[in-house]
Order: C-alpha cells, then structure tokens, then sequence
C-alpha cells in the first residue's frame, strides 16, 4: 500500500498516478503530500469509497486530477498502445484546472506506434523489444514508415512475466 513513506521517499516534485485500485494508496497520505508541496499533483481515476463525495479531500487539492473510472461500464472496450522510452517533457498548464501533458520524442514515437497498433495490442519497435526481449516474447510485425522517425521494425507484444499479488517498489 502507497502511504505516508512511500509518498516521502519519491522525488520532491514527481506526479503520483493511480489508475488500478483506490484501496492500494492511503488517499489522506497522498492529499497531505500533494498539498504540502512534496508531489507537484496526483492523478486518479479510483477511490476508496464510490463515488467521491463532495467533502472528498482530493476535491480541494489544485494538484490533483480526477477522471471517471471506466472499468465498470457494461459496454466493452478496446485499446490499443505504443510503448516507447526516450527523451520527453512533461508541462503542467492552466489556471483554474491543471492539465498536465508530455511531449518530446519519445512521446511522439509512442503515440505514432499506438496508431499502428491494434485493438487490444501494445506495439513497440525494435530497440524496446530488445531492451525487452529478456522477460517478454514478441511478434514481428515488420518495417513501416514512422513520420519524423524513419523506418522502424516494429512488434506486437504477446507475453510476459506473470504479474504477482503484492506490488514491488524501486
């Protein structure tokens, strides 16, 4: 569970992002961290208690996005990713509302690699695959013509190590 030292130890300044389980961060550690100034903000799209009230502490904090979780709606979905490491720059925007947004190229990779992708699969190139190649199996899916890139060979991602119960921290 992400609680009070978990949010101290991560740089001062970092974004704290929460999209699986509201039960897996203790939320009143992670609004003192945002509002003391340590985390620059927090994203969430889960919370402890459904929906969050209008008394929520998140709800008085400049830093934090929320967004409605999508997990429970009946009609399915299907996404596609890109996955890309490399150089990026990431700009918190606005007044009343902060958006944060990232740009650079290896965002720009990954978003031209997303649009390759499929429904339901994560496309990446060969140097990530590479990176990659010692915990996961990939399919080729040959050369295309990335714009502003080049040509790049690019894989599907099909398999990798199973995901345990208890989430390791670095």
């Amino acid at each position: 569970m992400f609680q009070a030292a978990q949010f101290a130890a991560m740089k001062p300044g970092a974004i704290f992002v929460n999209v699986s389980r509201g039960s897996l961060i203790n939320e009143a550690d992670l609004a003192e961290a945002v509002g003391r100034g340590h985390l620059l903000g927090a994203g969430t799209d889960v919370w402890q208690k459904l929906p969050p009230g209008p008394d929520h502490p998140f709800m008085a904090l400049e830093g934090m996005v929320m967004t409605p979780h999508c997990a429970a709606h009946t009609e399915a979905w299907r996404c596609r990713i890109g996955i890309h490491s490399g150089a990026i720059i990431g700009s918190v925007v606005g007044v009343q509302k902060y958006v944060y947004d990232i740009f650079g190229p290896g965002a720009n990779l990954a978003a031209r690699l997303e649009a390759l992708s499929r429904p339901m699969e994560i496309t990446l190139c060969e140097d990530m695959a590479r990176h990659l190649r010692e915990e996961f199996q990939f399919t080729p899916r040959g050369e295309v013509e990335l714009k502003g890139f080049g040509r790049k060979r690019i894989f599907s991602l099909e398999s990798g190590p199973s995901m345990s119960s208890s989430p390791s921290f670095v």
